[in-house]
């Protein structure tokens, strides 16, 4: 096995264009890991799209792209939340 490390990617397109978290290394094992990252300077009332990367000396593999939408409001006592579904298997292609 080999070490991993995962990141986030994520954009007000499909393109992306930002990272975050580069290099949690999420060690070498098989079992699901949970991944999270902190986002700030997010704009209100806008659709944001991300996805999840990661990478070990076999190559690279990213996630489905997902979004949310930031609300049209002052900044809240609570920080928002976004959870995604477990990936339960990634294939890497050349």
């Amino acid at each position: 096995n080999s070490n991993t490390n995962t990141w986030f990617e994520y954009g007000t397109s499909q393109t992306l264009g930002s990272t975050v978290g580069y290099s949690q290394s999420i060690g070498s094992g098989t079992s699901l890991v949970n991944v999270t990252t902190y986002l700030s300077g997010l704009q209100q009332n806008t659709t944001y799209y991300y996805r999840a990367g990661a990478n070990n000396s076999y190559g690279t593999t990213y996630g489905n792209i997902y979004s949310f939408t930031t609300l049209n409001s002052q900044i809240s006592s609570s920080a928002p939340f976004v959870s995604t579904n477990s990936c339960a298997s990634a294939i890497l292609s050349s």
